[in-house]
């Protein structure tokens, strides 16, 4: 079973996000901003969440603009949410490591902001799905488990 710490740096709203460099996430589309870590790694990883508005920005064009802005980050798209649920992709392929650390990521997002409310969250990050369960540590801070086979 593997284990990572989660922190989120941004409140998620559209309307307050300003990452250091200035970008603002335009019309109700959401980005959160994580940390993730494990004994051996550490990884930075926008996620680019779809707004609830029709008139939301298109979340590929808010990833391509992080993507230029952020090239020391991870940006990741989520394509679909539903309780207990939720499908992402990256850019390019990434290794085992950080398709577990970007889906303990969204499954605390779907935990933290979203009121998940299910025991585990299964997370598919380019086809491979992981189920994770996360608790809150401290402050913007969770602890995220897998518990399928790893």
């Amino acid at each position: 079973m593997r284990e990572a710490t989660v922190a989120y740096l941004s409140p998620g709203s559209a309307d307050s996000l300003h990452t250091p460099d200035g970008l603002r996430a335009p019309f109700g589309t959401q980005v959160a901003e994580l940390t993730l870590t494990t004994d051996s790694r550490k990884l930075d990883v926008d996620l680019v969440l779809p707004g609830p508005s029709p008139s939301a920005a298109a979340p590929e064009a808010v990833a391509a603009e992080l993507r230029q802005r952020r090239p020391d980050h991870l940006v990741v798209v989520q394509q679909s949410s539903a309780p207990g649920l939720a499908t992402v992709a990256t850019p390019n392929p990434v290794d085992d490591l950080d398709s577990f650390l970007v889906a303990a990521g969204v499954a605390v997002i779907q935990y933290a902001w979203a009121w998940e409310e299910s025991p585990a969250v299964v997370v598919t990050v380019n086809g491979i799905a992981f189920t994770i369960t996360a608790r809150h540590r401290e402050g913007k801070t969770y602890i995220a488990k897998q518990v399928d086979a790893a």
